[in-house]
């Protein structure tokens, strides 16, 4: 029955892979934005030869941005490392960790959804 077919149909298989993306993109959205704030705090608990007023309005800027309803992630998540680096705390340790290997570990998750022309580039790196 070719009507009842179309409820199966590859419309329905798009429809359904599109919700998927669209949740996958929500949750990293979200992710992102907790990374974020919690990489910012920790930046700005332990001090360091960064600028500090700038790594502030990053975090703020950048969870600000993620909290828009159908915000780009992508460039989200481009603009904060930039951010990073503009305010020369790519160098930034805690624990004997990098704030570039944190933004290594933020680009990498991105880049799951974010490719071709949206790919993310870690300029800390």
């Amino acid at each position: 029955d070719e009507e009842g077919s179309s409820y199966f149909g590859p419309h329905a298989l798009s429809l359904a892979i599109s919700a998927v993306v669209a949740r996958a993109m929500l949750h990293l959205t979200k992710v992102c934005a907790m990374a974020i704030a919690l990489c910012g705090a920790a930046t700005l608990l332990h001090g360091c030869g960064c600028d500090e007023e700038a790594a502030t309005k990053c975090v703020s800027d950048s969870v600000a941005a993620a909290l828009v309803v159908g915000a780009d992630a992508c460039k989200n998540t481009a603009d904060y490392v930039k951010c990073i680096d503009d305010a020369s705390c790519c160098d930034y340790e805690y624990k004997g960790t990098t704030m570039k290997d944190v933004l290594d570990v933020s680009v990498t998750a991105a880049n799951l959804v974010c490719t071709g022309d949206k790919k993310v580039e870690n300029s800390c790196s």
